[in-house]
This record gives C-alpha cells, structure tokens and sequence, in this order.
C-alpha cells in the first residue's frame, strides 16, 4: 500500500495517459504540477486521505483527453472548477464522499459522453440545472445525501440510457420529475426523503424493467395510480411510507405481491384510521402509522 504525497514531479510525464493510486494510504494535495499530464485519460486517487481543493490545471491540462475521473472518499473540499466542464471526452465522474460545496455549473450539459456522475455525500446545494437534461449518455445519475433545493428539472425524456437515479436526502421541492419514467431502460429510482409534493405520475411504471422505486418521506398527495397491464413485472421493491398519500391500495398493485416479484410494499396502512387502506400483510407487508 502506497503513503505519502503525490510527488510533484509527476506532472512531467506529459505522455501518461493512465494514473491510478487508488485504493492506498496517499495524504496531501493533489499538486497542481499535474496539469503537465496533457495526454491523461484516466485518473484515479479514490479511496485515500487526500485534502484541499482539485487543482484547475489537472482539467486544464487533459480538457481534450481525459474520460475517467475518479477522486471519491477522501477529504477534499471547495467549488468543483468551472474548468472540468470544458472536459468534453469525460465518461465517468466520480466524486462522492468529500466536502465539496457550491452548485453544479449550467455548464454540466457540455459533457455529452458522460456516463456516471456520482456526486452523493458532499456539501452541493443549489438547484440541479435544466441542462441536466442535456446529459444523453448517462446511465448514473447519483447525487444523494447533499443540500440540492428546488424543482428537479423535467426534461429527462433523452435519458435513454439511465439505470440508476439517485437523489435521496437532498431539499427538492415540486412535483416529482414524470420524464424520468419516460426511459425503458430505468431500473433504480430512488427520491427518498425530499420534500417532492403532488401526485405520483401516471406513467411511473412505464419502463418494464423497473426494479426499485423509492417514494417514501416526502409530501405527495393523492392515491397511488394503477398498474398497466403488462408492468411492473421487475417490481421488487416499492416504498410509498410518510407521504400524504390517501386512499386505497390498487388492486393491480397488490396483485405483484403474487404474480409477480414485488417483495417490499411499504405505505402509510398503519394506526387505527389508516391513510391507505391496504391488507397486512397480503398486500402491504410493512404499515406505518403518524407519530
């Protein structure tokens, strides 16, 4: 296992194209000597005890060349650069579990390669821009655990590779984004304890494959919309609890509990006047109730 710092001189090896120290013991900054790596397309220092800001002229320096990005846990912090924008071959971002804080640039939309940006468990805040919608390369989108606020943008309907959709444990307010439904290839969907507000969309098992689908601890309202025929049939798991759901629990919905693979249905069934009506444990196999 390698320690130490990331010697400053490696920024003259102007031909490298691959750097991978992660997985070690690395501690310091990342030196701004680095931006000499002009022919870099894989960067990888995740998983270490790195500290302080990422250096503009690493970005500046492979702006043309660089695909793989990779600097999540350690203990980095500061602005994300307005110069990674400007990394236009870049497929994969991974920054998760640091300190970084600000928004994310209108800019994100140049990155039309981009496959994985994973931003979860920083300090980002501020509203997710509409050029989001731009990103038609991306199959994960995970920006869970932040402080994002406002309406979640709802032209997402180019996502047409998108898996994996994470927003959880962020501040976003509105209706929750019906687009997102739009692409058959989704799989995960998790909008857990926001403040979303309005009714569940219609279309929200539009994509057949379709797997989680994570509703629980926000505001929406109405009953839960029934099941299409010929949905649902990945369903495994589908949690609606603390919301202000109202009503009863579809049959069409109950019937994945026996027909097809639904394991987890969760609501707000519980108490003696409950807020859905749902048989337990038939039906739904796990009822809350209001404190």
């Amino acid at each position: 296992m390698l320690s130490g710092t990331i010697p400053e001189e490696m920024g003259k090896f102007t031909g490298l194209e691959e750097l991978n120290l992660g997985n070690n013991s690395i501690v310091g900054e990342i030196p701004d000597t680095l931006g000499g790596l002009t022919s870099l397309r894989t960067f990888l220092v995740q998983d270490n005890f790195l500290s302080g800001v990422l250096p503009v002229s690493l970005f500046r320096g492979a702006s043309g060349s660089l695909e793989l990005f990779r600097s999540n846990s350690n203990f980095l912090y500061g602005f994300l650069p307005t110069e990674l924008y400007s990394c236009t071959a870049l497929q994969a971002l991974y920054l998760g579990d640091n300190f970084f804080s600000g928004t994310i640039s209108t800019d994100i939309g140049r990155l039309q390669r981009l496959g994985t940006l994973s931003v979860s468990s920083n300090n980002l805040s501020g509203p997710i821009p509409t050029e989001v919608g731009d990103l038609v390369s991306l199959e994960t989108f995970q920006i869970n655990d932040n402080f994002f606020a406002g309406a979640f943008p709802d032209n997402l309907s180019r996502w047409n590779r998108i898996d994996f959709f994470d927003v959880v444990e962020n501040q976003f307010t509105g209706a929750l984004p019906s687009s997102i439904f739009e692409n058959p290839s989704l799989r995960l969907a998790y909008f857990s304890n926001n403040t979303f507000s309005g009714s569940i969309p219609s279309n929200y098992l539009d994509p057949l494959t379709l797997r989680d689908l994570y509703l629980d601890g926000n505001n929406l309202v109405g009953s839960v919309p029934d099941v299409p025929d010929d949905s649902g049939f990945f369903l495994n798991e589908f949690l609606l609890q603390d919301n202000s759901l109202t009503g009863p629990m579809p049959g069409s919905v109950c019937a994945l509990r026996v027909d097809a693979i639904l394991d987890d249905l969760w609501s707000d069934c519980g108490g003696i006047t409950p807020e859905v009506e749902c048989d337990f444990p038939e039906c739904c196999n796990r009822c809350f109730q209001d404190d």
